[in-house]
């Protein structure tokens, strides 16, 4: 081949270098989008997790302060009934009801509350399925993708390689025409 035709061919394997350089910059760019989307995820089921466990503790809190009420009006009661013995039996009847209420109204809560927990647990285990199964998909397409890509780029190059072998070859052949080259 003479070198007119390998000035020729220079500037289309430039443009094969760039259409490759262009397809691995865009797979890049879709393994960065990928890789921020993971980490998007993982910080929502962070915020999740966050807003659970300030849930049970806010669980916790109305528990205490259960407790200490009751302990209240425990400690009360008792002042009562070394006072007026009449009046026990009015407060042990208003005691069992306002504890029964107050019970009632806490297991209420408490059940509001669990269920609320229960519900954005598996809303969270849910969206991480869902997010886990996307990325997944994505990932595996983007391999595939990455594959094509390699596989194209390595074929391109093993042609070109062959290409020059040849080229190499005739210029050897035509400078020494009696010489057997190697």
């Amino acid at each position: 081949m003479s070198i007119e035709a390998l000035c020729e061919a220079i500037p289309l394997l430039k443009q094969a270098l760039e259409k490759n350089t262009r397809d691995r910059n865009y797979a890049q760019t879709e393994r960065d989008t990928v890789e921020r989307m993971a980490m998007a995820t993982k910080d929502q089921l962070k915020t999740v997790d966050a807003q659970v466990k300030l849930l049970s503790l806010s669980i916790e809190d109305a528990d205490k302060q259960h407790n200490a009420a009751r302990d209240d009006f425990h400690s009360k009661l008792q002042m009562l009934e070394l006072g007026q013995a009449d009046k026990i039996k009015l407060l042990a009847e208003t005691e069992k009801t306002l504890r029964l209420n107050q019970l009632a109204r806490h297991r209420v809560k408490v059940e509001g509350n669990l269920g609320r927990k229960k519900s954005l647990s598996e809303e969270a285990q849910e969206h991480k399925l869902e997010k886990s199964a996307q990325i997944s998909s994505q990932l595996a397409k983007y391999k595939a993708d990455l594959s094509k890509i390699t596989m194209k780029c390595e074929e391109d190059f093993r042609q070109l390689q062959e290409g020059r072998q040849e080229k190499l070859q005739e210029v050897k052949n035509k400078i020494f025409p009696n010489a057997v080259c190697k």
